[in-house]
């Protein structure tokens, strides 16, 4: 089975997420922090009222670290940030580093293994938010094996995309989806989690199991947008 969600950050606004609930949105990865000392304008916001909903939250941390020390530093800063909150979904890392990625993969590698251990001693599940260029030319895979996907790729619709690799947990698979309680587009994602009811993501206490792959939930509320040429990766 497979659910229906989004991804957010201070772009959007001010969310009304009760509406957001209403659209047929099972869960939201919403962007917390980003840098060493960065913390998304929006994020104690959305945090504070996404709590009144259904809706299943994760959250992510934008680096742009350009060694280990600074991914290190940047992953005690990401669970400062989401430290007084709980979370039914992984908490994932967006790497923008485009500098680090040139040095050469084992640099690349060692720099998303350091943040994720970090994580993963606090308990928690991650997530690497990735497209597949990326996967293919820039990371060592082998050495974060464990680490699940946040796969990013605009380039195929949902029907022709599927199945996906087992170790893709989310597809974040358009940036131009329209929902009710939000003003703009929203980057549109569909996970592969098991149902936000059955996770146990608590406050660094953690277990994460996938959903099978290749069925779709649906609702007359939702609104989703087909891929066309052209649509970005980035938020």
């Amino acid at each position: 089975m497979a659910f229906n969600g989004i991804d957010v950050s201070e772009i959007q606004g001010n969310i009304n997420w009760k509406n957001v609930a209403l659209s047929n949105i099972d869960f939201a990865m919403i962007r917390a922090s980003y840098g060493s000392s960065g913390v998304d304008d929006q994020f104690v916001n959305n945090m504070n009222n996404i709590k009144s909903t259904d809706v299943a939250v994760g959250a992510y941390h934008q680096s742009n670290a350009q060694n280990v020390n600074e991914a290190v530093a940047e992953a005690y800063h990401f669970l400062e940030t989401i430290r007084p909150y709980k979370f039914s979904y992984p908490l994932a890392l967006n790497i923008e580093s485009e500098i680090a990625m040139n040095i050469g993969k084992e640099f690349f590698t060692n720099i998303i293994f350091s943040f994720f251990d970090i994580l993963k001693k606090s308990g928690y599940d991650v997530l690497l938010y990735a497209s597949q260029e990326m996967i293919d030319n820039y990371i060592d895979m082998s050495k974060i094996e464990d680490a699940k996907i946040w796969l990013a790729d605009l380039t195929s619709n949902v029907s022709e995309r599927l199945p996906l690799d087992p170790n893709v947990a989310i597809w974040q698979y358009s940036n131009r989806g329209v929902i009710r309680g939000i003003s703009g587009n929203v980057n549109l994602d569909i996970s592969y989690i098991n149902s936000p009811e059955n996770n146990s993501i608590n406050n660094g206490s953690s277990t994460m199991s996938m959903g099978s792959i290749g069925s779709e939930s649906s609702g007359a509320d939702s609104v989703f947008y087909t891929v066309q040429n052209g649509d970005t990766v980035r938020s």
